[in-house]
């Protein structure tokens, strides 16, 4: 499991699945998220939540406007395992990947 918090809104996850509340409400801003692969990595970040599966698959969902930004595969660029989020993958304001 995984969980990811700021900017007013809590995300938690299973290895297949995503759940994304209000954090000041706690009504949920998607119905639960159900992901082809299991997840890796998670970040919320600007009001975007970026999920990274082990397939490659980055996923950027914009929380506040209530949909998904981008989808993109990594994998032939990079191995997603090896991947931080932190470190090699940035997002910007925009909800904008940036692989490094």
């Amino acid at each position: 499991e995984k969980t990811a918090l700021g900017q007013g809104f809590v995300a938690f996850a299973s290895r297949r699945k995503v759940y994304v509340f209000s954090s000041g409400g706690g009504y949920p801003i998607f119905p639960p998220l159900l992901l082809e692969e299991p997840l890796l990595q998670m970040r919320l970040q600007h009001a975007f939540l970026l999920l990274l599966s082990l397939d490659g698959q980055a996923k950027v969902l914009d929380l506040a406007e209530r949909r998904c930004l981008c989808r993109a595969s990594l994998k032939d660029l990079c191995e997603p395992s090896l991947l931080q989020l932190d470190d090699a993958l940035q997002m910007s304001f925009e909800g904008q990947l940036t692989l490094q």
